[in-house]
Parts: structure tokens; C-alpha cells; sequence
């Protein structure tokens, strides 16, 4: 096994990109999950969301990538995790100020 510095020299920009993202969105999920009444829930709708979209552009983005559509395909994605994140975020924000 690698040490973690090992392995970020060889991992490239978009693998970083992507790798922020889904610890930003997977760290608010998990603190929507502990804010929810049901958990169990909030986790499966959000994470069958994620999946899907989530699976839809990451097969775009090994077979459908010629001719420098990648980057598309990789803007799309960060586009729909950023307005998933969103979502969730002002779900939690409700959550909380409603608490207070």
C-alpha cells in the first residue's frame, strides 16, 4: 500500500476535483443523516440519487470522452453533486435554524 503523499502526486487535477467534492457532499449528507428523524431514509434516497447520476456521467466519461467531451462530462458532473450538495445544504440549514 502507498503512502497518502504517494498517492496525490499521482492522482491528476480532476481526481483531486472530484475527490473534494464528494467528501464536501458526503461529509453535509452525513450531518443531514444525523439532524434527520429518519436516517435510514434520508440516506437511501440521497445516496440513490448520487448513484444514479453519479454512474450516468462516469460512463459517459470512459466510453463517451472522444474529441474532448470529457470535459464536459466532467463539468456536468460537478455541476449536478454541487446542486445536490446545495439542496441538501439548505435542507440542513433549515433543519437547524428550525431546531434553534
Amino acid at each position: 500500500m502507498q503512502p497518502l503523499t504517494a498517492t496525490l502526486k499521482t492522482m491528476t487535477e480532476d481526481n483531486l476535483y472530484l475527490l473534494v467534492c464528494y467528501s464536501i457532499y458526503g461529509l453535509t449528507l452525513l450531518l443531514l443523516a444525523i439532524k434527520s428523524k429518519s436516517r435510514a431514509k434520508t440516506l437511501s434516497i440521497n445516496l440513490t440519487i448520487l448513484i444514479i447520476y453519479s454512474g450516468l456521467f462516469f460512463y459517459n466519461l470512459k466510453y463517451n470522452s472522444s474529441g474532448g467531451s470529457g470535459l464536459v462530462w466532467l463539468f456536468y458532473l460537478l455541476i449536478s453533486l454541487g446542486l445536490h450538495w446545495l439542496i441538501n445544504l439548505t435542507a440542513l440549514t433549515f433543519k437547524l435554524i428550525r431546531k434553534s
